[in-house]
């Protein structure tokens, strides 16, 4: 972790070790994204950017405002360890596998490039800034599912796979108590849902 990461951790959290179409999705899995979702996804991961993309989001529920924003300095190989946000997260093995991917293709692209934001383009490989928002929402077009509608489904499946606890979401996550609440509250009723028998 570099120095400008350092100072910013939180706190460190644990995460699946499997790419987000491997993980068994839960049951209940209404007005989520399903496995063929995942699996069209993957099958549209034609580069090492949107590997990495589709990981930071699926495993780690990065937001694309993060993804954009994320620093080589956040990362630290050695210790497996990923700086999103105020969260220090472990790095599983298939997001290093994609990191290890997409770090090698950016030095072999762009071996002089001095932007040290993670994800560049040969825009911004010339410049200090991150790569668009354009860029990134449009990574995996339509009729896919948007890199933002990955992350809200990753969350959505903690609270459905963990329980829907407001507090291990916001910690997990590093999101605010009403996000982590609206999330818990989805996943309450999805359950309660599951669990009715009709009348």
């Amino acid at each position: 972790m570099g120095a400008a990461g350092a100072g910013q951790v939180g706190r460190q959290v644990h995460q699946p070790d499997q790419p987000p179409a491997a993980r068994t999705r839960s049951p209940h899995r209404a007005a989520t994204l399903t496995e063929q979702d995942y699996r069209d996804l993957s099958a549209a991961c034609t580069s090492p950017m949107h590997d990495l993309v589709l990981a930071l989001a699926g495993v780690h529920a990065a937001s694309p405002h993060q993804i954009r924003h994320l620093l080589l300095e956040d990362i630290d190989v050695g210790n497996r360890r990923l700086l999103i946000g105020t969260v220090e997260r472990h790095l599983d093995g298939y997001t290093m596998r994609a990191l290890d991917a997409w770090l090698r293709h950016r030095r072999e692209r762009w071996p002089y490039a001095m932007n040290r934001h993670l994800l560049i383009s040969n825009y911004t490989a010339r410049t200090s800034g991150p790569i668009s928002s354009y860029t990134l929402t449009h990574l995996f077009g339509p009729p896919l599912p948007a890199v933002d509608r990955v992350r809200r489904d990753r969350q959505l499946e903690e609270a459905l796979s963990h329980g829907p606890d407001p507090l291990h979401l916001a910690i997990m996550f590093g999101i605010s108590g009403t996000t982590a609440a609206f999330y818990a509250d989805s996943a309450r009723q999805l359950l309660e849902q599951a669990t009715t028998p009709p009348s």
